[in-house]
């Protein structure tokens, strides 16, 4: 079966504090995206820009993204490094198919042990269903990151539709301090994955 790689590896500058976690933007002729959450019916660098007060950088080239993540100390990491799909099938990069032919972790703790200085990390779901290998890497992430006093929280999908809604939820999470719920008693009681059983 083909490997199908990451196309693009963490963008984690030194001075990142802020990373945006995701799952997987595989190295195929027919993913258009030429850096993270950039396909066409992605509305991610609509809204980013948008919680900072700047235009849309949606058509924009990539180094133009990457200097304002820069300029922001956003970083971007994928919880996937490669997956092993049959041949004919490497277009299909939908999470719920892709979840248990994941071939390599991005071992996300380690480097945010020896690595990564940040503050917080939010990722970028809707829904959880159909994927349990990604969400017990996720859980273990969170776990980590509540131990470790990095503030964890879901980020409203950029996919598909854009709304005034998400773009006030996205500015509320960027721009408040970030809150430690479930801190003070040593529990996920209040985490955001606690739903997620």
């Amino acid at each position: 079966m083909p490997l199908v790689r990451h196309r693009f590896g963490d963008f984690c500058p030194e001075e990142t504090q802020i990373i945006i976690l995701g799952t997987f933007n595989p190295d195929v002729p027919c993913n258009p995206a030429r850096f993270f959450y950039s396909r066409p019916q992605n509305h991610f660098w609509r809204l980013l820009p948008e919680v900072f007060g700047h235009p849309s950088l949606k058509k924009a080239h990539p180094d133009e993204k990457k200097s304002f993540a820069r300029a922001f100390k956003i970083g971007f990491v994928d919880l996937i490094e490669a997956v092993d799909v049959p041949t004919g099938l490497e277009c299909d990069y939908r999470d719920t198919y892709l979840d248990d032919k994941v071939s390599h972790w991005n071992d996300v703790i380690f480097k945010l042990k020896n690595q990564y200085k940040v503050t917080k990390i939010l990722f970028t779901r809707k829904s959880f269903s159909g994927i349990p290998n990604i969400l017990d890497k996720l859980k273990n992430i969170e776990e980590f990151c509540r131990k470790a006093g990095i503030h964890f929280s879901l980020l409203p999908t950029p996919a598909r539709i854009y709304t005034a809604e998400k773009s006030r939820q996205w500015k509320h999470l960027f721009n408040e301090p970030s809150p430690d719920p479930y801190r003070a008693t040593g529990t996920l009681q209040d985490s955001p994955m606690q739903r997620y059983k």
